[in-house]
This record gives C-alpha cells, sequence and structure tokens, in this order.
C-alpha cells in the first residue's frame, strides 16, 4: 500500500501557491518553480487571496513569506492555512530564519523553512518530500 501511495505521489504534479507581499520575492520562487515543472496555482499577498485560491485549485503545498509588519504575517497565516485545510503542507521562506522563527513556524504547522537564497534544487526536493511524506520536517525545522 505505502509503495502505491509513494508512486502515486511521484506521478502527481505538484501545486504550489506561492504568498508574499513581495511582489520580487513571489516572482523569484515562481521562476524557480515553474523551472522545474512545478505547478504555481498562484500567487497570493495575503491570508484572504490565499484562500481564494486553495478554495479553487488542488493545491498540495504553500510557500509563505515569513516576514511580519504592515498587516501581513506569515506565521499566522500558516497557522490559519493549516487549521483551516489540514491537508495543505506550508513551506516558510525569509531572509533569515532564526532558531526562534523556525519553531515558531513549526508551531504554525510548517514542513520546511528555507531561505530566501537556499539552492533551488533543494527547495524542490523539499517541496517533493513535503508531499511524498506525511512525517517530513526539514533541516532547519
Amino acid at each position: 500500500m505505502t509503495v502505491r501511495r509513494n508512486v502515486d505521489v511521484i506521478m502527481k504534479e505538484i501545486k504550489v501557491l506561492i504568498c508574499s507581499a513581495r511582489e520580487n520575492v513571489s516572482e523569484y520562487f515562481f521562476e524557480i518553480l515553474n523551472s522545474r515543472n512545478i505547478k504555481v496555482t498562484g500567487i497570493a499577498r495575503n491570508y484572504t487571496e490565499a484562500d481564494s485560491v486553495i478554495k479553487n485549485t488542488q493545491t498540495d503545498i504553500v510557500m509563505i513569506d515569513a516576514i511580519k509588519g504592515s498587516g501581513y504575517d506569515g506565521i499566522e497565516i500558516t497557522e490559519a492555512i493549516s487549521k483551516k485545510y489540514p491537508r495543505i503542507k506550508s513551506m516558510l521562506f525569509a531572509d533569515n530564519i532564526s532558531g526562534g522563527l523556525a519553531a515558531e513556524a513549526y508551531c504554525a504547522g510548517a514542513k520546511e523553512c528555507c531561505l530566501s537564497d537556499t539552492d533551488k534544487d533543494y527547495i524542490c526536493r523539499s517541496i517533493r518530500s513535503i508531499v511524498e511524506n506525511d512525517d517530513y520536517l526539514g533541516r532547519i525545522i
């Protein structure tokens, strides 16, 4: 049964929603995922937009910008998505990650944290690992 599930996951197209208030960051991750044949279901600037995209797509993972302030808080968005959509996994990214941020991300439901300049292949491997393995936790978390 596990083998069949893993084959189904490998064959399945992974769908990712990018959530960031910073347009240049969203575009950067869109280009990375698009170049690796990972489908981006949308780009959201806040929880309301993310919720709308999730309702209309079969999103597997939400990549969330961990920035805080000005009405945008990546940890709060992660927690809200985890509570409302338990099957959807979250991955946070940030310009710098402290132990405190990683702990907050984990408690909010994130499976991975990465820096914005993390190796592109690592990001894509992490996305695949998150989908393939329900128990996966990234190296920072």
